[in-house]
């Protein structure tokens, strides 16, 4: 099923279309984000991308990177059961390598 509207849509455009300016607005909108990303790392972008399935993730982000399946029990005490839905998944790497 294409979307054709609605936020999924238009962070799917941003994401696949002009990620650049997305990157760009979404550090210039967040001091912490900011002075967290290393200067020489960008924001990678994991969902949504054209070149895979459209997939809004739940709680099965945490299987993207190992590191965040420690989270696992943390979200679950968190979030609702089904978990929340995400339009879009994003990482940066901050300084020191975090």
């Amino acid at each position: 099923m294409e979307i054709s509207k609605g936020s999924q849509y238009l962070i799917e455009t941003y994401v696949n279309h002009f990620s650049r300016d997305l990157n760009n607005r979404l550090l210039m909108s967040s001091p912490s984000l900011l002075s967290f990303l290393d200067k020489d790392k960008n924001i990678i972008w994991h969902s949504p991308l054209e070149n895979r399935t459209p997939k809004e993730y739940r709680n099965d982000f945490l299987d993207l990177y190992d590191e965040w399946k420690n989270a696992e029990s943390q979200i679950k005490d968190y979030w609702p059961t089904q978990g929340p839905r995400w339009d879009g998944i994003a990482m940066v790497q901050g300084k020191g390598g975090t």
